[in-house]
Parts: C-alpha cells; sequence; structure tokens
C-alpha cells in the first residue's frame, strides 16, 4: 500500500489533479509531457497493485469478500460494439485544433495561445473535446453497470470542469482555484462580459447544485464517510440528459454567444476542422504518443 500511495503521489497525483479533476492551467510542455503519461501500461500498474492489495487483505480477513471481475469483461455485446467503435472508419486529414492538447494529436496544427484569455478557451476547448468523446462512449457503455457507471462519472467530471473554467467557483481548497473566463474578461475589460456575467446569474443553480454533489461524492472523489453502496445507487440514479439539458447546453450556448463577439474568437468554434486547405502534411514535433 506504501508503494502504491509512493506511485501514485510522485507519478500520477498531478494528472488527476490538473490534468483529469480540475483542469487546471500547466505550461504547454509539461501539459503534454503529462498527457503522454497516461497510457495501458501505467494504468494497469495501478490496477495490478490495487487487486494484489485487495486479494491480500482477503487472505488476513474472512469476512471480506473476495476479489471477482466485473461482469462487464464478458459482456459480449458490449465488447462487440467497442470494438465496432475503435474500428470505425477513420480518414485521415490535416485537421486544425485550439484545443491545449492539440500537439498531442496526429495529422493536426495546433493554435498556440498567447493571454489569459486564450489560454482560457483552449482549456474550455480541450474540455468539450473530452465531453463529446466521453459522450458517445456513453452510449454504447451504457450495456454494462460498471462501464455505465465509469462513462457517467467522465461526463459529470467534463461538465465541471468546463462550469469551473467558465464561471467562478469558490473551493474549499484554495490551491483547486481557477480563474474563470467571466473573472478574466471582467478583469482586463473584454467584450462580453456581460453576456457571461448574465448567464451566470441566470443559471439553474439548484440543478447545478445537486449535480455538483455527485461529481464531490462519487466521481471526482469517493466521500469516504458515506456508504459506498448509497453513493453508487446515487450515481444510478443520476440523469445524464438532464446533466446536460440543465447544465451543460445553457453554458455552452453562451460560450458560443460570448465567441460570436469576435472574430478572433472563432476559432474556438471551429475546432478540428478537418481538410485544411493546401496542407497535406503536418510535421511530428514529438507530441504524440499512442495510448497502446
Amino acid at each position: 500500500m506504501k508503494r502504491l500511495k509512493r506511485d501514485y503521489e510522485d507519478f500520477y497525483s498531478k494528472i488527476r489533479d490538473k490534468v483529469a479533476d480540475h483542469r487546471q492551467d500547466l505550461p504547454i510542455d509539461e501539459l503534454v509531457e503529462l498527457w503522454n503519461e497516461i497510457d495501458n501500461t501505467t494504468v494497469n500498474i495501478f490496477i495490478d497493485d490495487a487487486i494484489t492489495i485487495y486479494r491480500s487483505m482477503v487472505r488476513l480477513n474472512s469476512n471480506i469478500l473476495p476479489f471477482v471481475s466485473s461482469l462487464d469483461i464478458t459482456n459480449f455485446d458490449l465488447k462487440m460494439q467497442l470494438v465496432d467503435l475503435l474500428d470505425a472508419p477513420n480518414i485521415s486529414q490535416i485537421k486544425i485544433s485550439a484545443d491545449n492538447l492539440a500537439m498531442t494529436q496526429t495529422d493536426t496544427i495546433a493554435v498556440l495561445h498567447i493571454n489569459e484569455m486564450q489560454e482560457r478557451c483552449s482549456q474550455i476547448v480541450s474540455i468539450f473535446n473530452s465531453f463529446n468523446f466521453s459522450k458517445n462512449l456513453y452510449t454504447v457503455l451504457k450495456l454494462g453497470q460498471d462501464t455505465q457507471r465509469l462513462a457517467k462519472v467522465m461526463l459529470v467530471i467534463d461538465v465541471f470542469n468546463f462550469i469551473d473554467n467558465l464561471y467562478p467557483y469558490n473551493r474549499s481548497d484554495p490551491k483547486h482555484k481557477i480563474k474563470s473566463l467571466l473573472e478574466i474578461c471582467q478583469q482586463e475589460e473584454l467584450s462580453g462580459y456581460e453576456i457571461l456575467n448574465t448567464a451566470y446569474n441566470q443559471r439553474n443553480t439548484c440543478a447545478e447544485n445537486k449535480f455538483r454533489e455527485v461529481r464531490n461524492q462519487i466521481a471526482a472523489h469517493v466521500d469516504r464517510n458515506l456508504n459506498l453502496n448509497n453513493l453508487l445507487a446515487l450515481l444510478d440514479s443520476t440523469n445524464i440528459d438532464e446533466l446536460i439539458n440543465k447544465v451543460w447546453t445553457p453554458a455552452y450556448k453562451t460560450f458560443k454567444e460570448w465567441c460570436y463577439l469576435d472574430i478572433v474568437r472563432y476559432a474556438y468554434l471551429i475546432d478540428e476542422t478537418p481538410g485544411v486547405a493546401g496542407v497535406s502534411e503536418v510535421e511530428d514535433l514529438g507530441g504524440y504518443k499512442p495510448y497502446y
């Protein structure tokens, strides 16, 4: 257990805090390096260590139930649909992306950012891409109980990463504080501040607070003070359509409206546009690393 804790704190804790759970700003070279550390080998090291620890605990205490792999692993329909998703035709075209992780993608021209507003927008675009990927994957992962839970967790985290990059939010731990796009616009006296501020004041706080509890208790964290079965029941009852309709979509429409005010901001609405005219090849600068 000490080794697992040490490996996590030395290796993956920053990935969890800065890249996944909170989507905070990092120097581009460090961000690319951390992102590329996420691969099949490193993930399986943590999984294998956790299983080994659990099985050791079972040997020490007969009251602990033996480890059993998820039934989803043998779910044939789930497996076939995931294979189909993986094997879907992918026509390679040069594209341009404002995502702050664009350098880690193949055949992609990355937009570089030079000020705080642009950096915040590139973070938001990166969250959009993550959300859209998770949303498409969710339709397949619903075939299994455990995989559906994982997909829900990813979507909940993505939604609140977006909300907290767009609007102010006071966290209990100041080190996780993010200067939102609204705060940047106010500070820099940028056009569109009124659009963001009006939407912020009129947002559905009841729905937002309800789903943020899911994020805090069983998505970004697991609340140790609550019964796990109750937490899983909370996750199972989470309505993803309601999350998208009441929290994600209004915020996304607000961001689009804000972008339409300035032609320079259009870059954040045309992310990953395929088939860039006059470009046949993008030089690989070493930012891309396959997961496997």
